[in-house]
């Protein structure tokens, strides 16, 4: 009896051996987990926040990109917080491909936790004719004075016109004549004015609480560019014209042609005679930088019945002057100019000017494919895309 006992107390120490042992080894592990998904967490606490260094590197970056269009310098260890970010920047000058982007990675470093963005930017560029017509002062259109749209990437002016979108636009005051028809919006900056007289009708909405234009974007360094590589007097053939080499004035005889090859022009004035044509060569592409007056004699043409994305004016100082029975397919920008037509001149573009002035019975035709011709950038960039690598 005695032996058994023995025998049945020897088996419970064993078995309570044996328990005591699978409760440390559960004890261990469970510890071993804890320890492991305290390591788990705690590195993605750092990769999250190396995450987040690296985004602040990366809009760090951009504020000093903004800050100066030009600027490469990136940075280097940059203490942030628990961490630390670097960022460079690549350009066109690296990946030509890139074109006018500029990207910018950043890699943020916390606690030996690493993390890298990207952020795609391009510069921010002005658009000067997403109006058909507009003026820094004032816009007046006498009465039967029309407007109304086309697009020349899409057809002719006859199968694709449209009594809308032939938009109107100024800086200060918008007067509307007797039986003038806006076909499109009429809009001024906050604090302008737009008088509508009897019968007349704008199609569109109007507004006189827009943001204001800010029209000096061509430099003064452009115009001397455009003097120093201008391609006149070679590109210029034809008959009846004369091109004054000291002066740089054009002037033209009664039912004179000028042709323009493709190239930059620069020119202090045009004076057409009546009758006289500029007509583009066959696929040519022409932008003309003036510091004068434009004068179109009566039944003169311009770029008659071509593409005015093909024809690109930018006008220093100096008016632009349409008297009757004209034709003008283009682009006209003057800050400065005052811009003038009589009843029977029909145009076909956009033209930016500081008073624009439309006689009675006058014609515009804003050409929409031109809300795409952009000039020039602000010094700004946008961001347009990002990614973590």
């Amino acid at each position: 009896m005695s032996r058994r006992l023995a025998t049945q107390k020897g088996s419970a120490l064993l078995v309570s051996l044996l328990l005591i042992g699978l409760l440390s080894l559960l004890g261990i592990m469970a510890a071993d987990n804890s320890n492991t998904e305290m390591t788990l967490a705690y590195n993605e606490v750092n990769h999250q926040s190396a995450f987040y260094v690296a985004e602040a590197g990366a809009q760090r970056a951009f504020i000093a990109l903004n800050n100066l269009y030009t600027w490469r310098t990136g940075y280097n260890n940059q203490g942030f917080g628990d961490g630390s970010f670097s960022a460079t920047l690549r350009d066109s000058l690296i990946t030509p491909a890139l074109n006018d982007t500029v990207i910018i990675t950043a890699r943020g470093e916390v606690k030996e936790a690493l993390a890298e963005v990207e952020l795609w930017t391009v510069p921010e560029y002005h658009y000067p004719f997403t109006y058909g017509l507009f003026a820094g002062a004032k816009i007046t259109l006498d009465q039967n004075a029309r407007t109304d749209s086309y697009a020349s990437d899409s057809g002719t002016y006859a199968a694709t016109v449209l009594n809308t979108e032939g938009s109107i636009g100024s800086n200060g005051a918008i007067v509307l004549g007797k039986n003038s028809d806006i076909g499109g919006d009429a809009s001024t900056a906050n604090g302008g004015t737009i008088t509508i007289g009897v019968a007349a009708k704008v199609q569109g909405d109007t507004s006189t609480a827009e943001d204001s234009v800010e029209l000096n974007i061509i430099s003064d360094s452009e115009y001397v560019w455009a003097q120093t590589i201008s391609n006149a007097p070679a590109g210029l053939s034809g008959s009846g014209y004369t091109y004054n080499a000291v002066t740089k004035a054009l002037t033209t005889s009664n039912n004179a042609n000028v042709i323009l090859q493709t190239g930059v022009y620069y020119f202090s004035s045009i004076d057409l005679a009546q009758h006289a044509n500029i007509v583009l060569a066959p696929g040519a592409k022409v932008m003309i930088y003036m510091d004068g007056d434009v004068t179109f004699g009566v039944n003169s043409t311009v770029n008659d019945g071509g593409l005015p994305t093909n024809l690109q004016m930018y006008s220093k100082n100096g008016s632009l002057k349409f008297y009757q029975q004209n034709s003008f397919y283009g682009m006209f920008y003057g800050p400065k100019s005052a811009i003038e037509w009589d009843q029977t001149t029909m145009v076909y573009g956009a033209l930016v000017g500081s008073d624009v002035h439309i006689m009675q019975f006058g014609r515009f035709h804003y050409d929409r494919s031109l809300s795409r011709v952009r000039h020039g950038v602000t010094g700004r960039m946008l961001a347009v895309a990002w990614k973590q690598n």
